[in-house]
């Protein structure tokens, strides 16, 4: 009945300026190099990755829930070559489902990202948590939340 997309990476062209797309690539060769501890430590949940102490465990808890090799291609053939919103806008454009797009207001590449999509998007909803990086949902657990319920309640 809905949709909900939370921290839309930023496209290949934003991420030129900064965001996940742009260091993809190096994440996943970082991985196979230092290992995933090491990589995630790096990349993910370290000091520069703005998530508190429990957040940047569960962040790294579930990255260490899947096999280091799989992480480092999907990384590559999913994350690395996400297509430009406006690439598939066309496609966007017929889908009415209501949906919302949920956002850190500390995350330019996703802020971007979602006001190109909910430009495309018919029936979207675009919220930005203040404050929050790009794990929205464990940087601001209870704004996220409240977005997330107040667009239920509207199915």
């Amino acid at each position: 009945r809905g949709l909900i997309l939370a921290s839309y990476p930023a496209s290949r062209r934003i991420a030129q300026r900064g965001g996940f797309a742009r260091i993809a690539h190096a994440f996943a060769d970082a991985i196979e190099s230092d290992g995933l501890e090491a990589a995630g430590e790096r990349y993910v949940w370290g000091p520069e990755s703005g998530l508190d102490e429990r957040g940047a465990a569960f962040v790294r808890q579930g990255f260490l829930e899947h096999p280091p090799h799989a992480l480092a291609l999907t990384l590559r053939g999913v994350l690395a070559v996400l297509p430009e919103p406006e690439e598939i806008a066309g496609s966007l454009a017929r889908l009415e489902i209501p949906t919302l797009l949920v956002a850190g207001g500390a995350d330019a590449g996703s802020i971007a990202s979602h006001e190109a999509l909910a430009g495309a998007l018919p029936n979207a909803r675009h919220v930005v948590v203040p404050d929050a990086g790009h794990v929205v949902n464990l940087a601001a657990p209870a704004a996220f939340d409240r977005a997330v319920r107040a667009f239920l309640e509207t199915l």
